[in-house]
């Protein structure tokens, strides 16, 4: 395994220039079962937009620093292994997002076929809430949050035959380990962390042993900077998530068929993090590239500096995990996952957080560090409308430590629909974050939820025709034009009555609550919107595809399109695959593994 202590200072990375999987038997120490042999562990990730995967490399970390030989395997560039599979104790898959889900779903029987003897689990931001769909194809563990030591606790059960009470996804028993993984039904704490907490640095976490996890009076180890002030008490499992469930005097929809609440196990203690280890994953060049204007083009690393968010969105997934509480990774940490990237091969760095100025001086603390000591690499990040401007006076050092965009969740240019997402910025809010980043230097490229219950055929135009006039079509990738709300089980978003009554029976298929809206052709139209982004042709230009989709947003209306405007903005860096991590996943990368 990588750390920083070993090998950083060389400017030598294991497996940086090729596959270079853990030996079987590597780490002989607390992975060696009873017979002496380890456990071999597959990790499995279907999608991380195109990046090679965090969630994957601080897995294989804890598992490997616990004596654990361990297997990647990233869908989104290879398909599953016969051979690593077939011999596999456990198989665990990631979860980040949506599209990962249903890529997994798809998946999931093609794995249990290929892995007969392991054991399953999915874990990560998705997994709690697809709870149960995933237990139904055969799931035994499902843990969200801050997973490491609870996969590690997992990992060891299955080593030692604990606690396989499971057939077809049906829990039979609760081993000694999953009493304490999983809390008592309903246990929930809205307090709020200090965002004062993630101020502070960190001591990069040393080798050493994982904390056992199934031992009550045991607790994940922290590390200064490891996180934000403990508000809720020792343990942070969170049973249920918050949302739906939460609704008093009328039932919420749920997803289908009964289950035991304990069992989703959402894990919010602070944990030391390691340093990824991204040997084993495929190298970074088979992975999206930053596109520049000029027609050049930089290989990318992919790095997370915090995990969860202390915003309450209503339709953001990270909300019924994380509750308002987001964790930092500690500084040296992040630094040495940049270099071990930037030796093996990374110009640019995208940083996954879900908001990279939830703890603004920790975020710039990193990227100028990053920058004294990788002066041409540069990096890219998410922020919100709200942090942009509140913020302001801090962008000139982010563009100075090489920040060439930001991408931002506007989601819609209707004051009443982001006050229904409760997104706390106004379209006007919008409009001067775009002027703003204009005179700082830094590209904006907004995302946005383009379809809703409350999205009208006008509504839409005026979409369309607000990011034309701001300059911002080149900014924008086509999927960012057909985006569908989604509902996913404990949405906050089911705290609103109108999309409570709206919403159908829980769909595990498709792993949210299905609703349609009530004037069809809005229906009609994001049908056509999405079949153009996915099907319009590779070599479409962002204007071409915007140009075609303001056409058929006109002619829903039986209108005539008017010209667009002759600038409609200059090109951004961007990535070569923008895919968006709330998109339904395309039939090829349904069919990819």
């Amino acid at each position: 395994m990588y750390h920083a202590a070993e090998g950083a200072a060389e400017g030598a990375a294991p497996g940086a220039a090729e596959r270079a999987p853990a030996p079987a038997g590597a780490g002989a120490g607390a992975g060696a079962g009873t017979d002496g042999e380890a456990l071999p562990v597959v990790l499995v990730s279907p999608y991380e937009l195109g990046r090679q995967p965090f969630g994957l490399a601080e897995a294989a970390a804890w598992l490997r620093d616990a004596g654990f030989p361990v297997r990647c395997i990233d869908l989104s560039r290879e398909r599953l292994d016969p051979e690593a599979l077939g011999g596999a104790g456990l198989v665990a898959v990631h979860l980040p997002m949506h599209t990962a889900g249903r890529i997994a779903a798809a998946a999931f029987g093609r794995i249990r076929a290929l892995a007969p003897r392991a054991r399953l689990a999915v874990f990560g931001l998705y997994a709690p809430v697809n709870d149960a769909r995933f237990r139904e194809l055969g799931a035994e563990a499902v843990l969200g949050g801050e997973v490491e030591p609870a996969l590690v606790a997992f990992a060891r059960e299955c080593r030692d035959g604990q606690g396989r009470s499971h057939e077809h996804g049906h829990r039979r028993g609760r081993s000694p380990a999953h009493a304490h993984i999983h809390a008592s039904a309903g246990a929930r704490d809205g307090a709020r962390e200090s965002a004062a907490g993630a101020e502070k640095g960190g001591a990069l976490p040393h080798r050493g042993n994982v904390p056992d996890v199934t031992d009550p009076r045991s607790r994940a180890k922290r590390g200064r900077g490891s996180g934000l002030g403990d508000s809720c008490g020792a343990n942070q499992t969170k049973a249920a998530v918050p949302g739906a469930g939460d609704r008093r005097n009328e039932p919420a929809p749920r997803a289908g068929g009964a289950r035991d609440e304990s069992d989703r196990a959402i894990h919010l203690d602070k944990i030391d993090f390691l340093v990824p280890d991204r040997s084993g994953l495929p190298p970074l060049d088979r992975y999206a590239k930053l596109e520049l204007p000029d027609g050049g083009r930089r290989t990318v690393g992919f790095a997370e500096a915090s995990r969860g968010c202390k915003h309450l969105c209503r339709h953001c997934p990270i909300v019924p995990v994380y509750d308002g509480r987001f964790r930092v990774v500690p500084r040296e940490v992040v630094l040495a996952d940049v270099r071990q990237q930037v030796v093996a091969g990374a110009e640019h760095i995208s940083f996954g957080d879900p908001d990279f100025f939830n703890g603004p001086t920790h975020a710039l603390r990193i990227v100028a560090a990053m920058h004294a000591e990788h002066p041409r690499v540069t990096f890219d990040a998410t922020i919100k409308i709200e942090h942009l401007l509140r913020h302001r006076a801090r962008l000139p050092a982010l563009r100075d430590a090489g920040c060439l965009f930001v991408t931002s969740a506007v989601e819609a240019v209707d004051d009443g629909i982001l006050a229904r997402l409760r997104k706390n910025h106004t379209t006007a809010d919008f409009e001067a974050a775009a002027a703003l980043m204009r005179t700082v230097g830094i590209a904006l490229a907004p995302t946005f939820v383009a379809f809703t219950p409350w999205t009208t055929l006008a509504g839409y135009r005026d979409l369309l025709e607000r990011i034309a006039a701001l300059g911002l079509v080149a900014s924008v990738p086509p999927v960012q034009l057909s985006i569908r709300l989604l509902v996913p089980d404990g949405s906050r978003l089911l705290e609103l009555p109108e999309v409570h009554d709206l919403v159908g029976p829980f769909d595990r298929t498709l792993l949210g609550y299905p609703w349609r809206h009530p004037d069809p052709r809005v229906d009609a139209l994001q049908a056509r919107v999405a079949d153009l982004v996915e099907h319009g042709g590779e070599e479409a230009s962002r204007e071409e595809t915007f140009a075609n989709a303001w056409a058929l947003a006109h002619a829903a209306l039986g209108a005539p399109a008017p010209p667009l405007p002759s600038d409609l903005g200059e090109p951004i860096p961007r990535h070569s695959e923008p895919w968006y991590c709330c998109a339904e996943p395309t039939g090829e990368q349904l069919a990819g593994f």
